[in-house]
């Protein structure tokens, strides 16, 4: 009998453990399924082939960030954002269908079906400007955050940055004033956010700024020069001697006006300049 019971509240344990764990754990593999539905609701917008590299653009990166809203997998990007597509942009999808075939194509990954995407609808124009503009940027007076907000407003335009970080590197450290680019070797970092961190450490304050800049020093604490006008000490004074005029200064010994310390008749030590007289 007591073995029964034993047997039977071995049982009842294993049974609660059990329970206890798959309360715990998470369903499946604890990750969130990917919903059509839910990626419609982030209201991803339409594109039509426009030939405009901002039109083009900001749609690659309006879908991105619906992508993130709604946890798409890689491997359904390509054929979610197309199924986004009109016009001119839908003909042209049916033409590459056509040609290399529809899985081949909608099987491309994320980053080459950009590349395809941006060769068709940028025009070579746009993209030689800002290749040109890239080529001759300089960071001059701007701040880091300045020059890199511009530097990535021109490279967005280029497909032959899409996944080459190497290269975004390399121009945006071509764009740094001398000095900081001289402190800044591309075998120190591994990607643009740690070049961008690096070249941070090196930026000097505001404040250090200012202290080489001669039109800021400040001037002393009296807010004066330094040197003494010979007024400070009455030494211009027109007043001739003996003379009791209101605006003439005052002999520091006496207290009289109209005459000199060292001039003055007074006998005795005076407090204000030390000497006899």
């Amino acid at each position: 009998m007591k073995r029964v019971e034993a047997e039977v509240a071995k049982q009842v344990k294993t049974i609660r453990e059990e329970f206890e764990r798959r309360l715990i754990e998470p369903r499946g593999n604890g990750k969130k399924e990917f919903s059509y539905k839910e990626f419609r609701a982030t209201k991803p917008p339409m594109y039509h082939g426009e030939p405009d590299p901002l039109v083009s653009t900001r749609w690659i990166s309006a879908i991105e960030g619906c992508f993130r809203t709604s946890e798409c997998p890689p491997d359904k990007k390509t054929r979610i954002a197309t199924s986004l597509w009109r016009d001119g942009a839908k003909d042209w999808l049916d033409g590459k269908i056509d040609a290399v075939g529809e899985e081949p194509f909608m099987g491309l990954s994320w980053g080459d079906f950009q590349k395809e995407f941006f060769e068709e609808f940028q025009t070579q124009a746009d993209l030689t400007r800002m290749r040109e503009e890239i080529r001759v940027l300089r960071q001059g007076s701007m701040d880091l955050n300045t020059l890199r907000a511009t530097f990535m407003s021109k490279v967005l335009f280029c497909p032959e940055y899409i996944n080459n970080e190497r290269l975004l590197m390399q121009d945006f450290r071509k764009a740094l004033n001398d000095e900081l680019r001289g402190k800044i070797s591309l075998g120190q970092v591994n990607s643009f956010a740690e070049l961008f961190a690096f070249a941070k450490g090196f930026e000097p304050y505001p404040w250090e700024q200012n202290n080489n800049d001669p039109s800021k020093r400040t001037v002393d604490s009296y807010g004066a020069p330094s040197k003494r006008t010979k007024s400070a000490i009455g030494g211009t004074s027109n007043v001739g001697k003996g003379t009791s005029n209101s605006s003439a200064s005052r002999c520091f010994k006496c207290g009289e006006r109209g005459h000199k310390f060292w001039e003055c008749p007074a006998s005795g030590y005076c407090d204000v300049c030390e000497c006899r007289p």
